[in-house]
């Protein structure tokens, strides 16, 4: 490197006393030298340029791998695709990221450098976990298989994360709230197998709480009195809550109203008030029955079952008829009668 900077100096050197030589020669005689000192330019110096600008490769002295923290015994080695004495680029860096990714073993993958021409590299893999098992403990009275169904987030045979099963946790208490278990606390913690790269996960539920209805009143125009709609209701003053139970409840209670004529009834929890320290609550339930749709067919035997689902959703009353005769026409081809008219 010395003796290249000492060159470089010199011819400089050597430039500076050209161009003075140069100021004693005639304008033709000066522009043979100045492209002369041109021509020196191109071809000289930019060759030294480069050579000063050359630097050493760098090589990959020594590849590690640690596995979820610890080293690893070279099983993985195969899956890496860099190798120890190659040259270092980052585009091959990432490429091994990306082949280690697509094995569908690690969740998380990074590596660090150490060093400029020998260079350390080290792959910290994060092990990526399968559910053997869901395991759920507590008191309520929730069927296993129910609050497997409730968990959108995780289940047995799929990959395993913190995220997943914090999510999990919030699915779940969801589901029993839904089947009157409010407020639960819940513990979610995962059991790792040393011997696979499985987990056991496990939900401790606890001190959930239980509600007694204490008064289901009505509004809205009820049509019935309060004590038939609560004789046809299956649930009763003095039951837990459950808003599982009365959402069927409200759908019984429509199909009632719609046996007589009323297809469009709408009935919702208006609102349910809590009572902390009696552990009770107050259902209002509103009911709007809509107008009364009754159906005749006259001249023939078509059961009225045919036509009933047409009126149920709101509809334009020229779509129901064309819709209504169209049913009742292919119902009496069906029974040999080809030659019918519906008006």
């Amino acid at each position: 490197m010395t003796s290249l900077l000492s060159e470089c100096v010199m011819k400089r050197a050597g430039l500076a006393l050209m161009l003075k030589f140069i100021r004693d020669f005639s304008l033709g005689e000066r522009k043979q030298a100045l492209f002369f000192l041109l021509f020196f330019f191109i071809v000289f110096l930019p060759r030294e340029s480069v050579s000063l600008s050359q630097k050493p490769s760098s090589l990959i002295a020594k590849i590690s791998i640690r596995i979820d923290g610890q080293p690893d015994d070279e099983s993985m080695a195969g899956l890496i695709p860099v190798k120890e004495g190659e040259e270092f680029s980052l585009k091959k860096i990432t490429n091994s990221i990306k082949q280690i990714y697509r094995t569908g073993l690690f969740s998380d993958i990074q590596v660090l450098k150490e060093g400029e021409q020998e260079i350390q590299l080290t792959f910290l893999l994060t092990r990526r976990f399968f559910i053997r098992k869901i395991i759920f403990r507590g008191r309520q009275k929730v069927s296993r298989k129910d609050l497997k169904k409730s968990l959108l987030s995780l289940s047995e045979g799929s990959f395993f994360s913190d995220e997943k099963m914090d999510k999990a946790v919030g699915e779940l208490k969801e589901a029993l709230a839904k089947k009157g278990y409010f407020q639960p606390e819940i513990e979610a913690f995962a059991e790792r197998d040393s011997r696979s790269p499985t987990v056991i996960v496990v939900f401790e539920i606890r001190s959930a709480k239980r509600y007694i209805i204490k008064k289901i009143a009505f509004s809205g125009e009820k049509i019935l009195s309060e004590a038939e709609l609560k004789k046809k209701m299956k649930i009763k003053e003095g039951d837990a809550y459950v808003p599982s139970v009365l959402e069927k409840e409200l759908t019984r209670l429509k199909e009632f109203y719609g046996s007589k004529g009323y297809k469009r009834t709408e009935i919702d929890v208006e609102d349910v008030k809590f009572n902390e320290r009696e552990r009770s609550t107050y259902l209002f339930l509103r009911i709007i029955p809509h107008e009364k749709i009754e159906i005749v067919v006259e001249g023939a035997q078509v059961p009225l079952r045919l036509l009933e689902p047409i009126w149920e959703p709101r509809i334009f009353e020229e779509w129901g008829l064309a819709e209504g005769e169209a049913k009742i026409i292919a119902y009496l081809r069906k029974k040999g009668r080809l030659f019918c008219s519906v008006t």
